[in-house]
């Protein structure tokens, strides 16, 4: 009897450390993948497209290119001729809303299989995120608009812009 009860309390402590020994692994990767979409966000590469991208929402504001015009880039087949905006720094502006874009679907990616600190992320960047998302949230809404329209998938960034919104950008704020 003593024999067995040795047997279930080494068997029982082998359980109890491998899953202490998993949880502190998947903890260690959720929080060098926060460091990492953090320095991402922060990075001087990103703010590339972070000043791109802040310069497409004045000329929106100022009328010189709308919503619907921006939209027609980001869903297939499109809509005609999309907006294609200025260069800055070897891309323009199309092409850095759609690293903007490849950013929240890695964000999302990442949140959604457990893998990121999403309120850690939200109380570093969901303030300066917060800027960038307005624009953001129009073209995904209006990208989503002409997709049905149109009667063609949405594409799946929206969803992932959604997310992130919901779950990173607006706890900022609470």
């Amino acid at each position: 009897m003593e024999l067995a009860a040795a047997i279930v309390g080494a068997l029982l402590g082998a359980i109890a450390a491998l899953v202490a020994s998993l949880y502190i692994a998947r903890e260690a990767d959720r929080r060098n993948s926060t460091a990492q979409v953090v320095a991402e966000f922060l990075s001087d590469e990103f703010l590339a497209h972070r000043i791109s991208v802040s310069r497409t929402r004045r000329k929106r504001d100022a009328g010189s290119v709308s919503i619907e015009e921006i939209a027609r880039g980001y869903w297939f087949p499109g809509g005609g001729n999309s907006y294609q905006g200025d260069t800055y720094r070897d891309m323009n502006e199309h092409q850095h809303i759609e690293a903007y874009i490849g950013f929240l679907i890695r964000v999302e990616y990442l949140a959604t299989r457990r893998r990121l600190n999403v309120p850690e992320l939200s109380a570093v960047i969901g303030m300066t995120l917060q800027y960038h998302m307005q624009i953001m949230r129009q073209v995904a809404a209006e990208a989503r608009r002409q997709a049905e329209e149109a009667d063609v998938k949405v594409p799946t960034w929206i969803g992932a812009a959604e997310f992130v919104d919901q779950c990173v950008v607006q706890p900022a704020f609470r």
